[in-house]
């Protein structure tokens, strides 16, 4: 194919922002750690997104299933 014109400067590698593909993380993790138990309909919802101090950072979401019964009450925390 031939070389089209550019839609985005050269220093832009997406249109997407950082909560996009921090949302596509966690949804990755939740696949990989619930298996079957959850189908693959999951969304993810950055709802806060913190720098500390430390330089890592602090992050709350929402995981947004179909069903009341494929929700489950837990928490994970990771230094990242």
């Amino acid at each position: 194919m031939p070389e089209g014109p550019r839609y985005f400067p050269e220093d832009m590698p997406t249109d997407r922002d950082e909560r996009f593909f921090i949302a596509e993380l966690i949804r990755e993790q939740v696949m990989l750690r619930t298996h079957e138990e959850v189908p693959y309909a999951v969304a993810v919802e950055i709802e806060t997104l913190q720098e500390r101090r430390d330089g890592g950072m602090e992050i709350d979401a929402a995981i947004l299933v179909e069903k009341a019964s494929q929700r489950a009450s837990w928490s994970v925390s990771t230094a990242a």
